[in-house]
């Protein structure tokens, strides 16, 4: 049997196997749809924990090292100046250069 005759014997089957095919690709689409949501999701809140504790991470070192301008002002001070440096206008004195640098 040739194509042509190969084709005449199929074609019939083909139209009620066409919808079929598309049914399963629709299936199938839905289902890969389905499993890339759930992806996202799960991907989104991981993204979003380590974003909170990149954030809480950045606080934390941000907080040690205003505490570290502090104990280096004050020793800087007593160096200078030969007697211990007053801790409220040392705290002042970071909290201002802080401010001026857009650190919270």
């Amino acid at each position: 049997m040739d194509d042509l005759g190969l084709l005449k014997v199929l074609h019939p089957r083909l139209r009620f196997e066409e919808p079929v095919a598309q049914a399963a690709r629709d299936a199938a689409a839905a289902d890969a749809q389905a499993k890339r949501k759930v992806l996202e999701d799960e991907l989104a809140a991981k993204l979003a924990a380590a974003e909170r504790e990149i954030a809480a991470t950045r606080s934390e070192a941000m907080s040690n090292v205003v505490e570290v301008a502090r104990e280096a002002a004050a020793a800087i001070v007593e160096r200078l100046a030969g007697r211990p440096a007053d801790p409220a206008a040392v705290t002042a004195a970071v909290n201002s250069v802080k401010s001026l640098s857009g650190a919270a």
